[in-house]
């Protein structure tokens, strides 16, 4: 039972994190971007398998995998969306 909250709780937090990303894009830019998810989703599995391949600790890979996100969701904002 207490395993059940426990990963509802964490389930919950992540949609929550999820959609205030989406939330604060839409805040700001006033465009509503269908790449969120994809992008998302593409950190995800960057770092499962950099993790799966290399070993390194998955909370330390945020640290890494999240600036390159980062660089890519700005290059898909400034050549993609924004000339539109």
């Amino acid at each position: 039972m207490l395993s059940a909250i426990v990963n509802g709780v964490s389930m919950g937090a992540i949609y929550g994190l999820i959609a205030l990303g989406l939330t604060l894009i839409f805040g700001i830019m006033k465009i509503i971007n269908f790449a969120h998810g994809a992008l998302l989703m593409l950190s995800m599995l960057t770092s499962y398998w950099v993790w799966k391949f290399t070993g390194v600790n998955p909370y330390l890979l945020v640290f890494v995998i999240a600036p390159i996100m980062f660089a890519v969701g700005y290059c898909c904002e400034r050549f993609l969306i924004k000339p539109v």
